[in-house]
């Protein structure tokens, strides 16, 4: 009932797109549970290589971490905050659906942000000792969280976190703001 313009159809597409994947990585989290591991982070191995290669590599490395740890930063600062609840239209989906949406989408963030904070650990410590193997992506960050003392109970919470997540970009897709174009009424941002 949002209106059927391409950006506005555009949106919810990849908002449900995004709720879909991070429903599989919560499930890929859980499998991790049972043993079965996760493809190898070739990717983000191959693209720290790279960077190494460059002049001040370890330097961009490092660098890139912390940029990475700073955006884990921001997806907390967004978990704890009203910010879970910018884009939504809390009215159309009524007081107890919204409740939990919000609670979905902030527990969903906040397991965002350790993989991410995960992930810069991991590009700090490739860049300090100028390795790229010690570089990862989510497997590998889900593979050391599941390596903890507790190994078992935070990859779990992470995991589910993930699948909140999923369900939280759904709920997204289906009750996002969307401003007619040349309103100023609803906020419209990615």
């Amino acid at each position: 009932g949002q209106g059927d313009e391409p950006t506005k159809l555009a949106v919810r597409a990849a908002q449900a797109g995004r709720g879909v994947v991070y429903g599989m990585l919560g499930v890929s989290a859980l499998r991790a549970i049972g043993g079965e591991s996760g493809s190898q982070d070739t990717a983000a191995r191959h693209w720290t290589a790279r960077l190494l290669d460059m002049p001040f590599g370890p330097t961009l490395v490092i660098g890139t971490g912390i940029g990475v740890l700073g955006y884990a930063a921001y997806q907390l600062y967004r978990a704890f905050s009203d910010k879970a609840k910018k884009h939504l239209d809390l009215v159309e989906m009524g007081p107890t659906q919204a409740t939990w949406i919000v609670r979905l989408g902030r527990f969903g963030i906040a397991a965002r942000a350790v993989v991410f904070a995960m992930i810069g650990v991991f590009l700090i410590r490739a860049g300090m000792h100028e390795d790229s193997g010690e570089a990862g992506g989510i497997a590998q960050s889900l593979r050391a969280l599941g390596g903890t003392s507790h190994g078992r109970i935070v990859l779990s919470a992470v995991a589910f976190g993930l699948i909140a997540y999923g369900i939280y970009q759904l709920a997204t897709a289906r009750y996002r703001h969307m401003r007619a174009i040349g309103a100023q009424s609803a906020p419209f941002a990615g």
